[in-house]
C-alpha cells in the first residue's frame, strides 16, 4: 500500500512540475527562509499543502513521506530544499516572495521549481540574517572570498594573517555581511590577532558561506 502511495504521489508531482511555475537563474536569493517544523509526532503525521498559485486548488503531501523520502535520498523525489534538519525536524525552503497569507518557495533548489505554502501554525518565516545566525558560526575561504574593509567590492582588503576561518555574524547588509573571528577559534587553532569586515554571503541565489552547527 505504501508502495502504491509513493507512485501515486511521483506521478502527480510530475504532472505538477509540468505546469509550475520556473524561477529563471538569474534571480535572486529570495527574501528569507521558510521552515516547516514537525518536532512532535503529532505534527509529522500531518499533511503539508502546496499551490501552484495563490488562487490553485492544494495539492497535499505527507509530511511523513517526505521526511522518508529525504533522509533515503531518493534520486526521484521532486523535493529538493535548501536544508533539511531530520534533528529537530525541520525542512527549510528559500522563500523568494509572500502574500498577506502565503510564502512562495523554491520547493527544489536543482530545477528551480516554484510552489507556493500557506502561512500556519507549524510554518515559520526567518530572515537571511536570523537563518545564518542560527548556527553556532559561518565558515569562509579568504583566498576566494576576501574580507573587506567596507560592503562593496572596492574595498580595501583587510589582511588576515591568522589560519581560523570561522566567524560570527554582526550585521548583514544586502548580499553582504560583517563578521568577526568567532570563539571557536580558540579550539586547538592559533589566532594572532582577531578580525573583522565584510564578506559576500551569497552569489545570486547560491549561500557562498559554510553554517557550522555543534556537535
Amino acid at each position: 500500500m505504501k508502495k502504491v502511495i509513493a507512485i501515486a504521489f511521483c506521478f502527480t508531482r510530475c504532472i505538477f512540475f509540468a505546469l509550475s511555475q520556473q524561477v529563471e537563474p538569474s534571480l535572486g536569493i529570495g527574501i528569507g527562509v521558510v521552515s516547516i517544523n514537525y518536532v512532535s509526532q503529532t505534527n509529522k503525521d500531518k499533511n503539508i499543502d502546496f499551490f501552484l498559485s495563490p488562487e490553485s486548488k492544494r495539492f497535499t503531501v505527507s509530511l511523513q513521506y517526505i521526511d522518508e523520502q529525504l533522509r533515503e535520498g531518493n534520486g526521484e523525489f521532486c523535493i529538493k530544499p535548501l536544508e533539511f534538519m531530520p534533528t529537530p525536524g525541520r525542512i527549510l525552503f528559500r522563500c523568494i516572495g509572500e502574500t498577506k497569507q502565503m510564502y512562495q518557495v523554491v520547493v527544489n533548489e536543482s530545477t528551480k521549481e516554484v510552489n507556493w505554502l500557506k502561512k500556519e501554525a507549524m510554518i515559520e518565516f526567518h530572515s537571511w540574517l536570523s537563518y545564518l545566525q542560527g548556527s553556532q558560526c559561518i565558515e569562509n575561504n579568504l583566498v576566494s572570498n576576501p574580507l573587506r574593509k567596507k560592503p562593496r567590492f572596492n574595498s580595501d582588503i583587510v589582511e588576515a594573517y591568522n589560519t581560523c576561518n570561522k566567524f560570527e555574524i554582526n550585521l548583514m547588509k544586502g548580499e553582504w555581511i560583517k563578521i568577526s573571528t568567532s570563539y571557536m577559534c580558540d579550539q586547538g587553532i592559533q589566532v594572532d590577532k582577531p578580525i573583522s569586515g565584510w564578506i559576500k554571503w551569497c552569489n545570486g541565489d547560491k549561500i557562498i558561506v559554510n553554517k557550522l552547527y555543534s556537535e
